[in-house]
C-alpha cells in the first residue's frame, strides 16, 4: 500500500499533532490503494492567458517505486456550464520531496513516511475561447483511496477520489481578466495526540488578494473503480458522486471530538480535540471572492490520523547563542553574509527536530545549527524509541544586525564601448571596498566607480558607528549595440520627377530611422526613396544603444531646357509622314505612330496622340517633354453603287453620312438634282449618270463618294386578261416590252410548271393556252427577264386569266 500523507506547522498549544495531507497523485500505475488526496493550483503568469498548472501529490516514501511513482500526470479542462472538453494537458514531474517529521518515534508507530511529489507546466489559454461567465474547471480522477479509513464506509476500501480546480472567465465582458488560484502551503510532518487540543493553519495565500472562505466538505469519489482506475476523456466530468460515510458520520463529526474536527471559515485554522484513535479523510474547500462574488475554489482532500502519545515529555530543551551556555537566547543579531550557530544540550534517548518559522528543516537534527536566513528558530524533542507528546524549546528571533545605510545602482546597461558609473549612498564617515567580478578594484572614501567593463560589482561599505559591513550588488551588462549601419545606393543624382532607393542591411532585434540633415524622417524600413537633394543617413538603435550610418549626399536634378517643334492639327491622311524635330539634339522620340524620328498618320490614326521626347543626362536622368499631335477623322459617306429609276420618274439619292459640326454637301454633276447642297437630294434624270458627293465637316476634312443611277423603260405587263374569243383583252398584252429585243417572258402554274415560254422579245403575246388547250381562269405567276438592254433586268408579278 502507498500511503501519501500531509504533516503541517505546530498547535498553539506547543503540543503533538499529526497531519496526513493528502494531495493528488496521477497516473499511478499500480493496483494497491495508495491515493490519500491532493490539490490544484493555477498561478497566473506575466503574459495574457499564461498560468502555472501544478499538482502536489503525496506519497508513502516506504512503497513508493517506479512503478508508481509517474513521471507525469493529465489534467483535463472543462466549461463549468457543459462540462466541454476545453483542453488536456499533460505535467511533468518537477521535484520529489520528502516531508520532515519532528518526531520519528511517534511517526515510524504510525507508519508515517511521506514523500512530496510535485507536477508542474506552463500553459498558455486563449482568452476567446475561455470566456463563458459561468467559469470552468480542472479535474483528476483516480482510483484508488488508501483504504483503512476508519470515517468512510467498509474502510473506504476501493475508493475513488476526484480533485477538482475552479477558475473563472479569462476574458469577460471583451476585457481581460487575470486571477490565480488560491495555493496551500508546503506541509510539516505531524500528527495527533488523543484527547489533547490540536490546531493546524489551513490558510491559504492569493497573489490577487481576493477574499477567501474556508468550510469543510465531503471528499468526492468519482466514477473511477478498482477495475478502472483512472479517469478519461470521456469519463472524468461533473457532477462527481461523493464518498460514503461509515455509520454515524457526517461533516459535523467527520473526526469525533470535544469539540469535532472544524475549521475557521475566514482564518483557515482547523481545530480538533480527537477522543478517538484512527485515520480520518476530509477534504477543504477554499473558495475566493472579489468584489463579494465568487470567482473560483479549490479542494483539498487530507487524512489526519489518532494516535495514543504517552504523558510524560521528554525535557524540554534550551537553545543557546554559541558557546555561551550561560544565558538562553531570545534575539540574536547577523550580519549580512555572516553566520551564527545556536545550541542546546542533548540527551540520550532523545530525538530532536530544528525548526524555522514552523517548518521543519530537512537534516537539521543535531544540537547545533548554522544560521545565515533570519527567522523564528526553535527545536523540538521527542523521545527516540517510544511516543510521547513532543516539547519545544522557546522561540529564538534570528534578525539582521544594522550596518551602515548604503544602496549602490541595483544594475547598469551599458552600450559596447560606453563608460557608466556605480553610485552607492554617500556619507563622509563610510568606507568603501569595491570589488568587480570577484577581484578588489578600489578602497576609498569614494561612494562611485566608473566602470567600463561588465560584469557583477560589489561595494562593501564599514562605517565607525556599526559594527556590521553592509553590501549591495549591481550588476553591470553590456546591452546588444549594433553595428555601423552601410548606406547604398545605385546613383546619387536625382532625376526631375523620380526617386532614389537608399538601402541598409538588416540588423535582426534592432529598429532603424532615417535621417536628412539630422531628423528623422520615417522608421523601421530597411530602404528608403527619397525625392529631395540632401544628406541622409540611417541608425539603429535599441535600449539606448545605436550605432549611425556615414553620410550620403544625394544631389539635384540637372535641369534641361526642352522644346518641340509644334504640329499644327491636320486631317487623317493615310499617306502622310511628318518629320519630328526637338532640341537639345540627341533624344529619341515615342509614341503610337512614331518610327525613324517620323510620325506616320497611317499607323497613328485619327485622334489626340501624344508624342514624347526623351534625353539622357548625366547620372542616366531621362528628361521629357511632351507634345499633342491632332489627326481629325475624315466624314464617313455611305452610299450604294447603283441605284435604278425608271425614265421620267424620281429617285432619292441614299446617302448616309457620319461628321462632325457644321457639315457641306456638294454634288456633281447637278443636272437634273432639286438641290446639289443637301444630302439626299431627288433625282429625275433622263438617262444613266453617275452622281459623286463630297462631304466637308468643320475641320475642313472632305471625303468624296459616287452613286450610279440607272434609267430603264419601265414595262407595264397587266395584271389580267380575258381569253375568250371577244375580240377584247383575248392576249397578255405587254406595254414597252418591244423596247427589249432580248426579252424572255416565262408563265407559271400553280404547280410551278411552265405553261408559256416566249425568248426573244414578245412577238406572240401569250393567248391563254397551253399545248393549244385553254387554261383554267384563275392567278398564274410571271418572270420578265428583259436582257441585256436593261439596267433593270428581271421583273415577277401575278396575272389573271377570266374566261
Amino acid at each position: 500500500m502507498i500511503t501519501h500523507i500531509f504533516y503541517f506547522g505546530r498547535t498553539a498549544f506547543g503540543r503533538c499533532r499529526l497531519l496526513i495531507i493528502l494531495l493528488i497523485l496521477l497516473s499511478f500505475h499500480s493496483e494497491a490503494s495508495h491515493i490519500f488526496g491532493g490539490d490544484f493550483s493555477m498561478v497566473a503568469l506575466p503574459t495574457q492567458g499564461s498560468y502555472r498548472l501544478v499538482l502536489n501529490v503525496y506519497a508513502d516514501a516506504s512503497t513508493l517505486q517506479s512503478g508508481n511513482n509517474d513521471q507525469s500526470v493529465t489534467i483535463f479542462l472543462r466549461r463549468r456550464k457543459d462540462n466541454l472538453l476545453m483542453g488536456t494537458f499533460v505535467l511533468p514531474q518537477a521535484t520529489n520531496t520528502p516531508i520532515v517529521y519532528q518526531n520519528v518515534a511517534c511517526a515510524g508507530s504510525g507508519g508515517l513516511q511521506t514523500q512530496a511529489l510535485q507536477y508542474s507546466l506552463d500553459i498558455a489559454l486563449n482568452p476567446n475561447l475561455y470566456n463563458d461567465l459561468e467559469g470552468y474547471y480542472g479535474v483528476w480522477e483516480r482510483c484508488c483511496r488508501t483504504d483503512g479509513v476508519d470515517n468512510l464506509a467498509n474502510q473506504g476500501k476501493f475508493v475513488g477520489m476526484v480533485f477538482m480546480l475552479e477558475f473563472p472567465a479569462i476574458s469577460q465582458n471583451g476585457q481581460f481578466f487575470k486571477n490565480s488560484s488560491p495555493v496551500f502551503g508546503f506541509p510539516n510532518g505531524d500528527y495527533i495526540c488523543v484527547n489533547k487540543p490540536f490546531a493546524m493553519s489551513m490558510k491559504a495565500t492569493d497573489a490577487d488578494g481576493d477574499e477567501l472562505r474556508y468550510s469543510l466538505v465531503t471528499p468526492l469519489q468519482g466514477f473511477t473503480t478498482d477495475a478502472s482506475t483512472n479517469g478519461s476523456a470521456a469519463t472524468s466530468r461533473a457532477p462527481f458522486p461523493p464518498v460514503l460515510w461509515a455509520s454515524n458520520v457526517s461533516l459535523n463529526n467527520v473526526i469525533e471530538g470535544n469539540p469535532p474536527l472544524a475549521i475557521n471559515v475566514t482564518t483557515g485554522l482547523l481545530t480538533v480535540k480527537a477522543t478517538q484513535l484512527g485515520r480520518y479523510a476530509f477534504a477543504i474547500l477554499v473558495e475566493e471572492y472579489r468584489n463579494g462574488v465568487k470567482i473560483g475554489a479549490v479542494r483539498r482532500d487530507f487524512q489526519l490520523k489518532v494516535i495514543d502519545c504517552m504523558n510524560t515529555p521528554p525535557p524540554v530543551p534550551t537553545v543557546f547563542k554559541g558557546s555561551n551556555l550561560s544565558t538562553p537566547a531570545a534575539t540574536v543579531e547577523i550580519c549580512e553574509g555572516e553566520t551564527v550557530e545556536l545550541t542546546f544540550n542533548s540527551q540520550p534517548n532523545i530525538s530532536y527536530q530544528w525548526i524555522r518559522n514552523g517548518n521543519n528543516l530537512l537534516n537539521q537534527k543535531n544540537n547545533r545549527i548554522t544560521v545565515s536566513e533570519a527567522g523564528s528558530y526553535q527545536v523540538s524533542a521527542s523521545f527516540s524509541n517510544q511516543c510521547s507528546i513532543d516539547t519545544v524549546s522557546q522561540i529564538v528571533n534570528v534578525v539582521k544586525a544594522n550596518g551602515p545605510l548604503a544602496v549602490v545602482t541595483d544594475s547598469l546597461k551599458l552600450c559596447k564601448g560606453g563608460r557608466g558609473v556605480l553610485q552607492a549612498t554617500n556619507n563622509p564617515t563610510y568606507q568603501y571596498n569595491w570589488a568587480g567580478n570577484g577581484q578588489l578594484l578600489t578602497a576609498s572614501s569614494q561612494n562611485t566607480l566608473s566602470v567600463t567593463q561588465e560584469g557583477r560589482y560589489v561595494v562593501s561599505v564599514t562605517s565607525p558607528d556599526f559594527v556590521c559591513t553592509t553590501k549591495d550588488t549591481a550588476v553591470v551588462i553590456f546591452l546588444p549595440t549594433p553595428n555601423k549601419p552601410t548606406l547604398s545606393a545605385s546613383k546619387k543624382i536625382l532625376c526631375m520627377s523620380d526617386s532614389i532607393n537608399l538601402i541598409t542591411q538588416t540588423q535582426t532585434g534592432f529598429s532603424n530611422e532615417w535621417l536628412r540633415a539630422g531628423q528623422v524622417m520615417v522608421n523601421n524600413k530597411n530602404n528608403h526613396y527619397v525625392k529631395e537633394a540632401g544628406v541622409y543617413q540611417v541608425r539603429f538603435f535599441k535600449d539606448g544603444c545605436d550605432a549611425i550610418s556615414d553620410t550620403f549626399r544625394v544631389f539635384p536634378p540637372v535641369v534641361v531646357d526642352m522644346v518641340i517643334d509644334s504640329i499644327a492639327p491636320f486631317c487623317l491622311n493615310t499617306v502622310l509622314k511628318i518629320p519630328l524635330k526637338a532640341v537639345p539634339l540627341g533624344g529619341v522620340f515615342s509614341g503610337k505612330g512614331i518610327e525613324n524620328q517620323e510620325f506616320d498618320v497611317e499607323v497613328a490614326g485619327a485622334g489626340r496622340h501624344t508624342v514624347v521626347y526623351e534625353v539622357k543626362t548625366e547620372g542616366e536622368c531621362i528628361h521629357k517633354k511632351t507634345t499633342i499631335v491632332q489627326i481629325y477623322s475624315l466624314p464617313e459617306i455611305n452610299l450604294t453603287d447603283n441605284i435604278s429609276v425608271g425614265i421620267g420618274s424620281a429617285v432619292v439619292l441614299p446617302a448616309l453620312v457620319t461628321a462632325t459640326g457644321n457639315v457641306s454637301y456638294e454634288w456633281l454633276p447637278p443636272t437634273n438634282l432639286n438641290d446639289a447642297k443637301v444630302q439626299r437630294p431627288v433625282a429625275t434624270p433622263e438617262q444613266t449618270l453617275v452622281y459623286k458627293l463630297t462631304v466637308k465637316d468643320q475641320n475642313d476634312c472632305s471625303s468624296v463618294d459616287s452613286i450610279r443611277v440607272l434609267v430603264f423603260q419601265v414595262v407595264y405587263p397587266p395584271d389580267a386578261f380575258s381569253p375568250n374569243n371577244d375580240q377584247i383583252n383575248d392576249v397578255w398584252e405587254i406595254k414597252n416590252i418591244d423596247k427589249y429585243p432580248n426579252a424572255e417572258v416565262t408563265v407559271y402554274n400553280r404547280w410551278g410548271e411552265v405553261i408559256f415560254y416566249e425568248k426573244e422579245g414578245y412577238k406572240n403575246p401569250w393567248d391563254g393556252t397551253f399545248n393549244g388547250t385553254k387554261v383554267a381562269s384563275g392567278e398564274y405567276t410571271y418572270l420578265l427577264r428583259l436582257g441585256k438592254e436593261a439596267d433593270f433586268n428581271e421583273q415577277r408579278g401575278k396575272v389573271m386569266v377570266l374566261r
